[in-house]
């Protein structure tokens, strides 16, 4: 199932990191950092890329004549140039999510589209990579951009001012809603022949209601087991889930508990032992409205319980 998920951050001076290191990992790729004296190389992990390319804006894209690696190597030397505090912000990031949906050519084409409105909406370099691990179906992309606005001269690269327009406080917020935005409404226009959508809002924003498990009673529960604030939770709403998967492992587990109890058999005795106090405790009480008396800790030693499935 397609999901939303967009991040956005920075890489800056102050934590010691280094945007040519950072965009040699995503592009896999190898660059040499002048400041350093070292050079990054992560083509072995070029396995994993399925994509990766440089977008300017869009006046500027195709009046350069050089290669994607040539640029990316000059483009960051010179953002590390232009901003030497040792407190600089170098770059910005944002990762998201890429519908499984889609095929390799579709996820190309969308973070393509999203790195050219980002470039033409602050006159930014965005570099791209597209990642697919072999061993996960957590596909995503890295879209790393200059902190300052890029222009040319000849077949150079210059940068000019900084973009404060993400900095400021008055403007900031608003333009990061907007960014997400355009993120959804791309992947939804993509998804479209897939009858699937994506939202950047939360469930609560929606109008949606959603019960919330404490990790000791999500665990119990998964075994078929329930605890008194387990009840109340999942009584109190219709539609009570910590979201829609884990409801139907849920209810798998449920309608099964002898069959699944050994998936969950790594479960804390202190929650087993919790859980068979308040279990003789619930029938009465449910009824009654009454919370039980915590369990005292200094008496759980002493508890001799089979902690059978």
């Amino acid at each position: 199932m397609a999901t939303y998920h967009l991040h956005l951050s920075k890489i800056g001076r102050s934590e010691g990191r280094s945007a040519i290191a950072a965009a040699a990992y995503r592009s896999c790729s190898k660059l040499f950092d002048p400041e350093q004296g070292k050079t990054f190389n992560f083509v072995p992990k070029r396995r994993q890329l399925v994509k990766s390319g440089i977008i300017l804006p869009e006046q500027k894209q195709n009046q350069l004549k050089k290669s994607d690696q040539d640029l990316r190597q000059e483009l960051w030397i010179k953002a590390h140039e232009a901003d030497r505090r040792k407190n600089s912000v170098l770059a910005r990031e944002i990762t998201v999510a890429l519908p499984k949906e889609l095929k390799k050519d579709e996820w190309v084409t969308l973070v393509q589209s999203f790195a050219g409105l980002l470039a033409d909406r602050y006159q930014v370099a965005v570099d791209f990579a597209i990642h697919s691990p072999k061993s996960s179906t957590n596909v995503h992309a890295h879209l790393m951009f200059t902190t300052r606005e890029i222009d040319l001269v000849g077949q150079e690269l210059v940068l000019g001012q900084k973009t404060r327009i993400l900095d400021c406080k008055a403007t900031g917020g608003q333009e990061i809603e907007k960014i997400r935005e355009n993120w959804e409404n791309l992947c939804n226009q993509y998804l479209l022949d897939s009858n699937l959508s994506i939202s950047r809002k939360s469930q609560r924003q929606r109008g949606k209601t959603a019960t919330y498990l404490s990790r000791q009673s999500y665990y119990l529960l998964q075994r078929g087991r329930t605890t008194l604030e387990a009840e109340r939770r999942l009584n109190k709403a219709a539609t009570a889930t910590i979201s829609p998967q884990e409801q139907n492992e849920i209810e798998t587990i449920l309608n099964s508990p002898q069959e699944n109890s050994e998936k969950f058999d790594e479960i804390p005795i202190q929650d087993l032992e919790e859980y068979f106090y308040y279990s003789d405790a619930i029938t009465s009480l449910l009824e009654k409205e009454e919370e039980p008396e915590p369990l005292k800790k200094n008496k759980k030693k002493n508890l001799d319980l089979d902690y059978g499935d």
